[in-house]
């Protein structure tokens, strides 16, 4: 899976000012997005959405992330966190690209498996 920068997603998600984000390095970018993830797992509102999944294996996913607190959402925006790609979609699918866009980080099923059995949200890489 690709990785989204994390400048970039603070750019498309936080209220930091573009100069401020700038001057982070990125492990400190990486940080403060680690931060937010984990501030909106609190209140419940980390968003995840599936693809590439038939129609049982993805209403189990769904399940799975509802009993974990998320959001699952069936669209891709701006407030969407994860995207978990099942082997049935092209890497060069428009709704990666617009996931991509929107700042959300890119999981396949094993990674999603991780973050749920861990209860720890994915590190960015």
């Amino acid at each position: 899976m690709s990785a989204v920068k994390p400048k970039i997603i603070l750019q498309l998600k936080s209220s930091l000012s573009g100069e401020k984000i700038s001057a982070m390095s990125d492990a400190d970018a990486k940080n403060a997005v680690q931060q937010m993830r984990d501030e909106r797992a609190k209140d419940g509102n980390l968003q995840i959405s599936f693809s590439g999944f038939n129609a049982s294996k993805k209403k189990r996913l769904a399940n799975a992330a509802r009993k974990n607190q998320f959001k699952v959402a069936v669209s891709v925006t701006k407030e969407l966190d994860f995207l978990v790609v099942g082997n049935s979609i092209s890497t060069r699918d428009k709704l990666i690209e617009k996931a991509a866009e929107q700042g959300a980080q890119l999981l396949s099923e094993k990674q999603y498996i991780s973050m749920i059995e861990s209860g720890v949200t994915v590190s960015l890489v």
